[in-house]
């Protein structure tokens, strides 16, 4: 897999649908669809532990990576197929490939996950010569080009000196549709160290979500750990019927880094 930012992207993918984590090669998207791979191969993995969220514990993550590296590999070079996404969902992690027409994946795909005896995969082949699943349902809309943008900037704080693993004050933003189902949300939160701060949008005549909660805590602000604050609080929003809107963060090279999730 490639390293650069400017390749390929992570994002949570959560309001209004199910909670998911993807990668996506960005860079293929400037050239696709490619003649030379019409066909969509998707492999499917079942966790063993896929944690609350549905996407993973750390242990097992781990174990997922290693099988990442260990198909991305093989599938590139015995059948020339364009990696193009992974993504992690509802306990299973699945794998998007493109192509060619002549591709045999099957023996490929067997001995790679063969060195893991202990899951089980599916393999689907299918023609998709425009990349519809590819455009349509893995490549990222504007809101989620945010949550890239705000990786790529914890990226150039770090580079810039900020050493983003110790804490600083972190502000996010939560809105709901009715005081009710915020206060349900805050019943969950309010052991958890956030300074509370709840506001009303009078305005918002437009959409029914004018009921704030600001939540500020001193956390870390490194890639993975500021993800999984973020996942904790996009999957209690949600089950209080409101969702997670943005944050940002301080930093100890005086830059300012956020999230927008409805921009």
């Amino acid at each position: 897999m490639a390293s650069s930012l400017e390749e390929f992207g992570t994002f949570f993918r959560g309001i209004g649908r199910r909670l998911s984590s993807v990668i996506v090669n960005l860079a293929i998207g400037d050239r696709a669809p490619l003649n030379d791979a019409p066909c969509l191969l998707r492999i499917t993995i079942p966790m063993h532990d896929a944690a609350a969220h549905g996407m993973g514990s750390t242990s097992e993550r781990q174990i997922l990576n290693e099988l990442d590296r260990k198909l991305v590999r093989a599938l590139g070079e015995q059948c020339a197929a364009k990696f193009v996404a992974r993504e992690l969902t509802k306990g299973q992690m699945k794998f998007y490939f493109y192509a060619p027409a002549s591709c045999e994946p099957d023996a490929v795909v067997a001995e790679a996950m063969g060195h893991h005896p202990g899951y089980k995969f599916r393999l689907t082949r299918t023609r998709d010569p425009e990349w519809s699943v590819y455009f349509d349902e893995l490549y990222p809309n504007r809101a989620e080009f945010q949550m890239l943008t705000t990786h790529e900037r914890q990226a150039a704080a770090a580079e810039m000196g900020d050493s983003l693993e110790i804490p600083r004050p972190i502000c996010h933003w939560t809105y709901f549709p009715t005081v009710e189902s915020r206060a349900q949300f805050l019943k969950q939160v309010q052991d958890r160290g956030f300074h509370i701060h709840l506001l009303e949008n009078p305005e918002a005549t437009g959409h029914n979500f004018r009921y704030c909660a600001e939540l500020a805590r001193k956390d870390r602000a490194d890639h993975p750990y500021l993800d999984d604050v973020i996942l904790w609080l996009f999957v209690r929003a949600e089950e209080c019927g409101g969702y997670y809107d943005s944050f940002e963060a301080e930093s100890v090279a005086n830059l300012t880094f956020g999230l927008s999730a409805t921009e």
